[in-house]
């Protein structure tokens, strides 16, 4: 501990005082200091919480000579006398009290990082963005984030729905830490972690009389009302592929973007519509029925996230649990 003894017998003439040794009085700023170190100021706190040199060694297990160190260095480099000692016990001076008022205020800080990073680490505190295509919006995300929130109750999430390009370019711009969406061609800023695939189906009525086929194909399609969806979107591009490949002109009543609307449509007895099959099991058999549609319609759907590879915790778990929702979906 710092002992004015102990400063005294260290001061020789001509002896050139070094930090880190104990030596010198602490006394006015010193030149060049080093920075704290975390075992002197354990010494220091254990110190002043046992008042004896004795005791803080064996609370640390270090020598007594080491912590007399420990301390003796640290008085050096802040220049201050932070213990007086009266009958081989250690009392805090004035401006040691100070400096321990401030070391205990500095370890309340220290202790929130440590419960905030391991929050963090059990994910019970982080945010967790999606962006996904209307598609599944209705059926996969819902059941992914009802399993997600289930099992980290804690976390905040924002979703939104948006068209599959406006999803990849939300993920490259790092507005979103995952996006679900239809393959829109290569971008270097985004990569694909998974890619699942599924075959369009025809949207019926319920009581249409296309029902009573296992399989629908496009020329059972002739003279029907058709609900299709933008040639310039990949699922309706594949329909009208699928269509030329009979040498049949698709020619929708009505066209529109969002598989939902085409199923609502479907439900009201507009027409029929050829839609992915994860819109079409959101609606339910009672509203609509579903037909397997031939020759195949893929609807494909890739899980994005930035190219960087720097994925939250929170973004690798709801990836995680994404998966198994569509394995068990497709």
């Amino acid at each position: 501990m710092i002992m004015r003894r102990c400063y005294d017998r260290a001061r020789k003439p001509g002896k050139e005082v070094r930090l880190g040794e104990g030596e010198g009085r602490p006394a006015g700023p010193a030149q060049g200091r080093r920075r704290l170190s975390i075992r002197q100021l354990d010494a220091f706190h254990a110190a002043a919480q046992t008042g004896s040199v004795t005791e803080a060694a064996k609370l640390l297990g270090v020598s007594q000579p080491g912590i007399s160190r420990l301390i003796a260095s640290l008085e050096w480099g802040l220049g201050l006398a932070l213990f007086e000692r009266r009958r081989k016990r250690l009392f805090l001076t004035p401006e040691g009290r100070l400096f321990m008022e401030e070391l205990e205020r500095t370890s309340l800080g220290l202790d929130r990082l440590e419960r905030a990073a391991n929050d963090i680490k059990q994910l019970k505190r982080g945010h967790l963005r999606i962006a996904s295509l209307p598609a599944l919006s209705l059926s996969v995300v819902p059941e992914a984030l009802a399993r997600f929130l289930q099992a980290y109750p804690d976390l905040k999430v924002s979703a939104s729905v948006q068209p599959s390009q406006q999803v990849v370019d939300s993920v490259a711009a790092r507005h979103v830490d995952v996006g679900i969406a239809q393959p829109t061609g290569a971008r270097s800023e985004v990569r694909a972690v998974a890619t699942f695939g599924a075959d369009c189906v025809c949207a019926l009525p319920p009581d249409h009389r296309l029902l009573r086929q296992d399989v629908v194909r496009p020329e059972d399609l002739a003279g029907e009302a058709l609900i299709a969806l933008p040639p310039h979107t990949p699922a309706g591009r594949g329909i009208d592929r699928a269509f030329e490949g009979v040498g049949l002109l698709l020619s929708p009543n009505v066209e529109t973007f969002i598989s939902m609307t085409a199923c609502a449509l479907v439900a009201e007895g507009v027409g029929i519509a050829l839609v992915d099959p994860f819109t079409a099991a959101a609606f339910g058999d009672r509203r609509i029925a579903t037909r397997p549609f031939l020759p195949s319609v893929k609807f494909d759907v890739q899980i994005v996230v930035h190219e960087s590879g720097a994925v939250s915790r929170p973004a690798a778990e709801f990836v995680r649990i994404l998966q198994e929702c569509f394995s068990k979906t497709i």
